[in-house]
């Protein structure tokens, strides 16, 4: 940052040699410093927005053209000076704006204690009760925050708020409501909600859970799969299936998975 800092003051007799003689020294100042902000700005922008590094530069090079441009029309500039002006400029203004505006400077690189916004956001999603999954959002708890929302027939519009603001998104039905029809069947219970979390969360970060299971083996935990192959298409391809244990509470010794 230091650098950036210097680097900067080192401009401004850069921006006074090149100013146009045909104008007053304020007035190029103020045109020079105008649009090597803006496009500095316009640039960081791009930068952040842009996921591929072919449209990052090829765009902020359109940025320095077009300043170099509005600069060498505004003050009759040669091409020399513009080309010498703006792209340690612009380099300058945009490392100032990431670590200022944006907030990607040194801080980054420090590791603090991680607190409540640093927490992983674990949504559990469900048309059970909480108490029915109680076990699942305290075990979860020790790795995040977690979130339960009771789907319902009525609350659509809140879903579709509540699932971005979560990290991590679980799925969760037991077999208590009568039988496993979480999607792809007659009366499925979740078709357009897992189809939704996928979307907006990646089905990387989406998991299917069933509880209350009578078998929870791997075998029966592949029917599940082979029978609703949406499960494996919008999550991750793996189904966790628990039964329940003696007292009442799902057993962690009763899981089971299965892959595809």
């Amino acid at each position: 940052m230091l650098i950036s800092q210097i680097f900067g003051v080192a401009l401004v007799p850069l921006w006074t040699s090149f100013s146009s003689y045909d104008t007053s020294l304020l007035f190029s100042m103020f045109i020079i410093i105008t649009v090597i902000v803006k496009g500095s700005l316009l640039s960081c922008w791009i930068l952040i927005r842009a996921t591929s590094w072919i449209v990052q530069m090829t765009s902020v090079l359109g940025v320095m053209i077009a300043q170099m441009f509005l600069l060498q029309f505004s003050l009759h500039a040669s091409l020399f000076s513009v080309v010498v002006l703006v792209p340690p400029s612009t380099f300058t203004g945009i490392c100032v704006c990431k670590f200022h505006l944006c907030g990607q400077g040194d801080d980054k690189h420090e590791d603090p204690v991680p607190g409540p916004r640093s927490r992983a956001v674990i949504g559990i999603f469900s048309r059970s009760s909480q108490e029915e999954y109680s076990w699942l959002a305290s075990m979860l708890s020790r790795v995040g925050r977690v979130v339960p929302f009771g789907i319902t027939n009525s609350n659509a519009h809140q879903f579709n708020q509540q699932v971005p603001q979560c990290t991590f998104a679980i799925l969760y039905h037991s077999k208590t409501r009568g039988r496993v029809n979480i999607t792809d069947v007659t009366d499925s219970l979740y078709d357009e909600e897992l189809s939704f979390m996928s979307k907006v969360l990646g089905k990387s970060n989406v998991i299917v859970v069933a509880d209350d299971m009578d078998d929870s083996s791997p075998r029966a935990a592949q029917n599940i799969l082979t029978n609703q192959p949406s499960i494996a298409q919008l999550a991750q391809r793996r189904l966790s299936v628990y039964h329940k244990g003696e007292n009442g509470q799902s057993a962690d010794t009763g899981q089971s998975s299965a892959n595809i």
